[in-house]
């Protein structure tokens, strides 16, 4: 191998190295690969479905904290929703350890997490859906999130014996984890750079 293969491998590991302290790329689903924990719904704006409302989910290999509903409520008319809103300000923190496993943990601050809702039914049935995304810090690497509820929710008793939330298992998750565009072109300008220098060398 060439001194100048040699330098362009070391300047193409150099651009991408830092892909090595990342988590992986991939799509992982709960149940299954990943413990997507419980949930809950802080009432801090007075009631169900009021601005200022806090959810936050909780597993063994990660978390979702500070999502705040934010108006305006929209009712629809997508059976078994009835309701679409906006939670903003969520973190997503992926722990080491899980599937995607990477050098450490990882945050993301995602955009809005739209929920889809059927607001509360009779015997504290609920049905939910969220979707949302964000890009994890440090990584550039994208993070596509989905979750649902589908069950018996219980509430959440205030000191006062008021109810000031609710809780429940979360009944299924997805999480995908997609390149940085950065890393994709510096990757392939890698590739290219040792790609042309082995064609030269062949000339």
């Amino acid at each position: 191998m060439t001194k100048k293969m040699l330098v362009a491998l070391g300047v193409w590991c150099l651009l991408t190295g830092a892909a090595y302290a990342a988590p992986t790329n991939g799509t992982w689903t709960a149940p299954g690969d990943f413990d997507a924990g419980v949930w809950q719904e802080l009432f801090s704006g007075g009631g169900p479905g009021q601005a200022g409302n806090v959810i936050s989910a909780v597993g063994t290999q990660g978390s979702l904290t500070g999502a705040t509903l934010t108006p305006p409520v929209i009712p629809i008319a997508d059976p078994p929703y009835n309701w679409q809103t906006a939670y903003t300000n969520g973190v997503l923190t992926l722990n080491a350890g899980g599937p995607w496993d990477g050098s450490g943990t990882y945050a993301s601050n995602l955009g809005p997490l739209t929920v889809y809702s059927s607001g509360a039914l009779p015997n504290n049935q609920l049905i939910w859906k969220m979707e949302g995304s964000g890009i994890i810090s440090g990584t550039g690497q994208t993070v596509y999130l989905t979750a649902t509820f589908d069950g018996v929710f219980t509430p959440l008793m205030g000191s006062t014996g008021g109810v000031v939330g609710m809780t429940g298992q979360v009944t299924s998750a997805e999480i995908s984890i997609v390149p940085a565009s950065g890393a994709i072109l510096l990757g392939m300008l890698g590739t290219g750079v040792v790609g042309w220098l082995r064609r030269r060398k062949s000339l």
